[in-house]
């Protein structure tokens, strides 16, 4: 196996006057778009937009949760999408899905199990071997480029990955704000502390531990520290809505917002909450960091590889870890979900993180400002700068030979 720390409908390599095209087979996550327009130099990415998606449907929902049934662990049931031949195609690019494919592709992956609907068991029987043991060792699998280390470190320990497949890890290419330092100097010295809550799924991501936070804060007499809340405002319960209602320094807005509009609410924010109960790549923290915003969150996954904790926010362990300390599925929290991190419960040690951390940061500027500006150089420079994510997607396909 050989691994690499690098991580596409068509993408095009330049080599001499020939244009290789790489088309995207599958769905796949918005964020992707800005891989695919992005103006390389020797890549050019053709897609249909209709295959991107920011939040899955519920059909898709119910569907997954069903594959994820143990059952289809024993039947081996996992998706492998045959692609017809096309000649405008000379490789073909995946996201989390294999492919039985005359030509050469790619699998990006957001982590291990996503390459069987998320099962942490499916690899491991019978018929599952023998079925992943033809899809790795296809020929035409030219590389799985994982979007974390978390992903990178770990795909071994759930897969017999043959010598000849090539893994490499790169960060997912995210748009970048035309914020500066200066105007997050600027905005770390505002009266007001702005904080922002960014998901599609409130008590999943640890929305009810923040409405009580900031009880608390409003409470103590913390009128200058406002939040501001994009979710899906049909999915929140009454309870939940009349807290938002009765407090009068929190915000709430429809998750609708295009990237731009949503990027206005980053700049304009100071702190990014995000205490996630389950994640695998948090993309709202590091759009967020692009911005120039102090995180606060949990300590799930990909996300420590992006937050220091003490440099450029704080992180804190949830009650329940999906994610043990290894990057590893917890087996036992993972199956009983509904009892542990997708139950609906309170968090005190978290609230208490909260609040303490939001005070801190409201009466102590210098550490806002500086946490801000290590969070946007952090994000846009290294391994999370766009240029070197370009560089190191064109490394890798002529590295291949295609």
């Amino acid at each position: 196996m050989g691994m690499t720390f690098f991580s596409s409908s068509y993408i095009c390599f330049k080599r001499s006057n020939y244009m290789i095209n790489v088309k995207v087979i599958n769905k796949a996550r918005g964020f992707w778009i800005n891989l695919f327009d992005y103006n390389f130099e020797t890549i050019r990415f053709h897609y249909k937009s209709s295959e991107l998606f920011e939040v899955s449907s519920k059909t898709r929902f119910i569907i997954n949760k069903v594959i994820n049934y143990r059952v289809f662990d024993f039947i081996g049931l996992f998706l492998r999408k045959k692609v017809k031949g096309s000649n405008r195609s000379d490789v073909y690019f995946s996201y989390n899905r294999f492919l039985k494919s005359d030509k050469p592709y790619f699998i990006g992956l957001e982590n291990p199990t996503a390459l069987v609907h998320y099962s942490d068991t499916r690899m491991t029987t019978f018929i599952s071997k023998l079925r992943l043991k033809r899809c790795l060792g296809d020929l035409n699998l030219k590389g799985v480029i994982c979007l974390s280390k978390a992903c990178y470190t770990t795909i071994g320990n759930y897969y017999d990955l043959p010598k000849t497949l090539n893994i490499y890890q790169i960060y997912p290419f995210v748009q970048e704000s035309d914020i500066n330092e200066d105007q997050i100097s600027k905005k770390s010295k505002n009266n007001v502390l702005e904080c922002l809550y960014v998901s599609s799924n409130f008590e999943l991501k640890g929305g009810d531990d923040i409405l009580e936070a900031f009880g608390e804060l409003k409470r103590y007499g913390y009128t200058n520290v406002h939040l501001t809340i994009i979710t899906k405002l049909d999915g929140l319960t009454q309870k939940q809505q009349n807290i938002i209602k009765n407090n009068s320094n929190i915000l709430s807005y429809d998750f609708t917002f295009s990237k731009n509009e949503l990027y206005e609410f980053y700049k304009k924010a100071n702190v990014l909450l995000n205490p996630t109960r389950m994640d695998s790549f948090s993309l709202v923290t590091l759009e967020a960091m692009k911005n120039g915003c102090t995180i606060i969150g949990t300590d799930i996954y990909a996300i420590k590889e992006m937050v220091e904790d003490g440099v450029n926010g704080f992180l804190t362990e949830p009650r329940y870890k999906y994610w043990n300390s290894e990057n590893m599925v917890d087996h036992y929290i993972k199956m009983h979900s509904d009892k542990t991190f997708n139950s609906k419960y309170i968090d005190e040690n978290i609230i208490q993180f909260l609040y303490n951390k939001i005070v801190f940061l409201y009466n102590d500027r210098k550490v806002l400002e500086e946490f801000s500006i290590n969070a946007f150089k952090k994000s846009t420079t290294g391994e999370f700068a766009n240029k070197n994510i370009a560089l190191k997607w064109e490394k890798i396909i002529n590295q291949i030979g295609v």
